[in-house]
């Protein structure tokens, strides 16, 4: 993935878009010379960001080049995760064919398949297991704090960015 002069780059999804995983992206990125925005929607899901125009707004008032989705933590316990994969799919195809990484949830006790669905259904897009970090997390145990969005964003910038996307992001 190519960020650098002139970029703009997206990140939107869940609450766990915000504290340090936005601040975090965005540094690097303006360090590179680009641009970030982001949209966190508080309890949001797949099916949220997949009807309605809001994402569809949101990337014509971006037009960003690269985009970041961060969704999956309030899907994580879904008795039946399979019903997820069509939004997936439509959240991506609403990207049409810019660099996009999928950020799957940071789960923090497990849950019942929605990383597979979103690891499955994200193509084209690149996809980042982010329940493989052990991220510092609020009193809520949930979200990240500023030093667990911090070392997320790290985490995500060297596997999307820093590194080649064979060897770094997995599952594609």
């Amino acid at each position: 993935m190519r960020i650098g002069p002139g970029s703009r780059v997206l990140v939107f999804g869940d609450s766990m878009v915000q504290a340090g995983l936005s601040m975090r992206l965005g540094n690097l990125v303006k360090a590179r010379g680009g641009t970030l925005e982001f949209d966190g929607w508080t309890s949001s899901t797949t099916a949220k960001w997949a009807a309605g125009d809001r994402l569809a707004k949101l990337l014509d008032r971006v037009n960003p080049d690269v985009v970041f989705i961060a969704l999956g933590s309030n899907e994580c316990f879904l008795g039946d995760p399979s019903k997820a994969a069509p939004h997936v799919r439509t959240i991506v195809a609403q990207l049409a064919g810019r660099q996009c990484v999928w950020l799957g949830p940071p789960v923090w006790k497990g849950e019942t398949g929605i990383v597979s669905v979103e690891r499955d259904g994200s193509a084209p897009c690149a996809f980042y297991d982010s329940g493989k970090l052990e991220i510092e997390r609020y009193e809520d145990g949930i979200h990240p704090n500023l030093k667990g969005g911090i070392y997320w964003g790290d985490e995500v910038w060297k596997a999307a960015v820093e590194a080649s996307p064979a060897a770094a992001l997995g599952g594609r």
